[in-house]
């Protein structure tokens, strides 16, 4: 199975209007606010959608589309799609508060591709990475034949493609050289452990209210904090560390918790056992796919800028009888197979407790695609 999507799309979205897609600035900085302030993180594209965090001067964020208006951009906020005005992000490099977003291009050809096409005796030993979307620009470096890159935008004329390098680096390249990739499956079956079949879903105990568990970057007590669990919270242990320390999954971060503080189960199933309280992501086309705790889900199909489309589970291996994973499900716009496994995004270090399959329309035809899932 594959399980490929874009890591900066990934986790919990839950958006609940529509978006036209851009991809012409993947990467952008939040400018000066008068009188110090901040920009407010919203779950839709208005002023009255819900405040759901802040984004400081100068920080970074990722940008998936925007909305019909191009008032509202569509950003990846800790793994959760959510809204912010456009007209306070500028381009990550740009050194003018005045840079206004650029008009969406075209989306298709995005995510992972591969240089290919380079004669044996090619001048330039590669595929020149220039400055800009033409001849005419500087060059930056060359790639050789069968480099993998990651494709964040594609030029009006359909000729030219940008990149976004492991070091942050960005350029440009004649797209008739690259060919889209799939990256090879990379799901994994639960693994036996003193903690049960991991990946599997566990408690936080034992924490006083108020206080939290914090999630390291490594598993030591003395390791940098990334991340923290309240009281009760559910969370999805991946594999065992050294010790008493697990490795668990959060909201686009992978790190370490003391299994102390953990007892196993937790969170919402169905009738069969199905896990629900899921949110779910892939690209090629970019997809998002929620399942809420009573079993409601959304879907939404962000590569077309469609609108979600909201529904409810209507059957989950029949309903009623005892099952085991991997769960095939139906929605009035979707068929899928969830699985718990540890499922790979294929472009970063980060694991995810399960694996999706949907079958559903996307872009005017019916697809089958692949995503990983997280807790909600």
């Amino acid at each position: 199975m594959k399980t490929f999507l874009k890591t900066a799309l990934f986790t919990t979205l839950l958006l609940g209007a529509s978006a036209t897609s851009s991809n012409a600035e993947v990467v952008k900085r939040v400018k000066q606010i008068s009188n110090g302030g901040h920009l407010n993180v919203r779950s839709g594209p208005g002023a009255n959608f819900n405040d759901i965090g802040d984004v400081l001067p100068g920080q970074v964020v990722t940008v998936i589309g925007y909305d019909a208006t191009q008032k509202w951009a569509i950003i990846d906020w800790n793994g959760q799609a959510a809204y912010v005005s456009a007209r306070y992000l500028i381009a990550a490099n740009a050194t003018s508060a005045n840079t206004t977003p650029p008009s969406p291009a075209i989306n298709d050809g995005l995510g992972p591709n591969r240089v290919t096409g380079i004669a044996p005796n090619d001048a330039d030993g590669g595929l020149v990475v220039r400055i800009g979307p033409g001849k005419s620009y500087s060059r930056l470096l060359v790639l050789p034949q069968g480099t993998l890159i990651n494709i964040v935008e594609i030029s009006p004329n359909r000729k030219w493609s940008r990149a976004i390098f492991s070091d942050g680096g960005t350029g440009w390249m004649r797209n008739k050289y690259l060919a889209a990739q799939n990256p090879a499956p990379m799901p994994q079956p639960p693994i036996s452990t003193s903690l049960g079949a991991l990946p599997n879903i566990f408690t936080v105990i034992d924490v006083p209210a108020n206080d939290v568990l914090w999630v390291r970057d490594a598993p030591n007590g003395t390791a940098s904090k990334i991340g923290g669990l309240a009281p009760n919270a559910i969370v999805a242990v991946l594999e065992p560390a050294q010790g008493n320390w697990a490795k668990v999954s959060i909201p686009g971060k992978n790190g370490f918790v003391n299994t102390r503080y953990l007892t196993q189960g937790g969170g919402t199933t169905v009738s069969t056992g199905m896990q629900t309280g899921l949110v779910c992501a892939g690209t090629e086309p970019f997809w998002q796919f929620n399942i809420a705790a009573d079993g409601r889900t959304r879907f939404q199909d962000i590569g077309n800028g469609a609108s979600p489309v909201f529904s409810n589970l209507s059957a989950v291996n029949g309903f009623g009888f005892t099952a085991s994973y991997p769960f095939d499900f139906q929605t009035a716009n979707v068929v899928g197979k969830l699985d718990r496994q540890l499922c790979s995004d294929g472009m970063s270090d980060l694991s995810y407790p399960f694996s999706l399959q949907l079958d559903t329309p996307l872009g005017g035809r019916m697809r089958t695609v692949y995503g990983c899932c997280s807790l909600q």
